[in-house]
This record gives C-alpha cells, sequence and structure tokens, in this order.
C-alpha cells in the first residue's frame, strides 16, 4: 500500500529536506484520494516526530519548519532566581499598609486612583523624595516597607508614572545588575501637599510659647502674689520687705510710745 511505502521513506529520511518531499507526497496522494484522512493523520505525526528539534534559548523548543514544540526548562540568566517575597507577620504587614495609605500620603483627588496598597507604597516614596529629594529604593524594598506585595509596588509606581506624578529613571548594567531606578516626584499638586504638611508637622505659622503665655497674662490681669509675699502674710506682716513700716514699745508704766522705723 502507498501508505506503508511512504511510512519507509519517512523512517529513512535522514535531513529535514528530504522529510519535506516526503510531506509533499503525502499530501499529493490525499488529495489524489491514493490514501485516506485518518492515514494522511498518521504519516503527518511520524514526519513531525523525525524532525529534528532546536532550543530558542527562551525556554522554547522548535522543530525545523517553523512550528512551536513543547516547552522545556532552560536558565535564560547567570543570576539566580528570585525567590518569592512573604511577610513574616502578616498581621504587621496589613495593619502597617493601613496606616501608611490612611495617613493622608497625597491630594485626595489624586489618590482616588489608587488602591489601598498603592497608596502605602506612595507613602513611602513620598518619606524618601522628602528626605532625599528622589527615591532609589528597590521594588522589593518598597514592598516590604508598605506591607504589601511586588506587584503591588509596581503597579503603583506604574499608574503614578502614566498619570505624570513620577518619573522614572532607570539604570541597566549591561552583563550585570541593573541598578535601582530613580524616582522623582514632579506633579505640582502633589508636590504642595507634601510640603504643606511638613509646615505642618513643624509648627510653621503658630504662635511661639512666649506669646501664648503673654496672651494668657492679658486675660487673666495682674499676677499672682509671690510665695514670698504670701509667706510674709502669714507671718502677720502686711507690709513688704524694704517699705515704712511703724512698731509700738510698751514702757512699764503701762504707757507707750510709738517710732517710726526707716
Amino acid at each position: 500500500m502507498l501508505e506503508n511505502q511512504l511510512s519507509a521513506l519517512i523512517g529513512a529520511a535522514t535531513t529535514p529536506e528530504r522529510l519535506n518531499e516526503i510531506a509533499g507526497l503525502v499530501w499529493r496522494a490525499l488529495g489524489a484520494e491514493e490514501i485516506s484522512e485518518d492515514g494522511a493523520s498518521r504519516l503527518a505525526q511520524a514526519i513531525q516526530a523525525r524532525r529534528p528539534r532546536r532550543s530558542l534559548g527562551l525556554g522554547l523548543e522548535v522543530v525545523d519548519g517553523g512550528q512551536a514544540a513543547a516547552p522545556v526548562r532552560s536558565r535564560t540568566t547567570f543570576f539566580p532566581p528570585k525567590r518569592r517575597q512573604r511577610s513574616p507577620d502578616r498581621q504587621a504587614s496589613i495593619e502597617r499598609r493601613r496606616t501608611l495609605a490612611s495617613s493622608g500620603p497625597m491630594p485626595p483627588a489624586l489618590a482616588a486612583h489608587f488602591t489601598e496598597g498603592e497608596r502605602a507604597v506612595l507613602k513611602v516614596l513620598a518619606d524618601e523624595v522628602e528626605k532625599a529629594g528622589q527615591c532609589d529604593r528597590s521594588i522589593d524594598e518598597l514592598a516590604a516597607r508598605a506591607g504589601v506585595s511586588r506587584t503591588v509596588a509596581k503597579n503603583a509606581l506604574r499608574t503614578a508614572e502614566k498619570l505624570i506624578l513620577i518619573v522614572v529613571h532607570r539604570r541597566p548594567q549591561e552583563g550585570r545588575k541593573n541598578l535601582t531606578n530613580l524616582v522623582a516626584i514632579v506633579s505640582l499638586e502633589w508636590k504642595a501637599w507634601i510640603a504643606r504638611r511638613k509646615r505642618k508637622a513643624i509648627g510653621v505659622g503658630m504662635p511661639s510659647p512666649s506669646d501664648i503665655r503673654n496672651s494668657r497674662k492679658g486675660r487673666q490681669g495682674p499676677a499672682e502674689p509671690s510665695k514670698e509675699s504670701a509667706r510674709r502674710r502669714k507671718a502677720g506682716s502686711s507690709e513688704p520687705r524694704g517699705g515704712p513700716s511703724r512698731f509700738a514699745v510698751t514702757d512699764r508704766t503701762g504707757g507707750s510710745c510709738h517710732a517710726a522705723g526707716s
């Protein structure tokens, strides 16, 4: 039978070109109804199995002829695989995330574009920018400090960059691990919000303690007597120390004389 002859040719073929020729014979025979559709399918599978495989280095193997085969496990980098980041205390991470997100890291109109976890990441980012002018922390560190996953931290930066709230300067290194990105805030509304919160935190524009004391004295009237005055009144003296005073001396006859003290 023709199917058996074609199968023998497939088994004897040693080059991809010869397999391509046999494949053409199979489909011509099918068109001429010399073999059945099931027979053609079996021959096509046999041809595919005989084709040599080559790797693209991307985790896939491609069979000569352009068809992709099943994925294979292969290393595409010199660096060790990243370990999945997990919080050692999940409850503490949740509380930290909620605290940071509710602290008002940005104006409400801008915060509406972000989730709770993303706002926590942007709070950590804003604190770093406030201290150093820019943020050079890694994605993993931002995520850990905000109590969120790495994916949430990346989404927060991606959305903020899309809304032109930040600019990201990427620092790739060929053949080596990339340096961390440098992130700066460019939104005037956000920067004004951070500056206003900073002024409130350090008390700019608020009255000094001495002003508060003076205002209280004006409301309370004259100052209270000192402790020394209170002690003298308790001892029976009604005149302040150093002022004029008078005292009486009684003689043995029962009379008395008065003298003025200096």
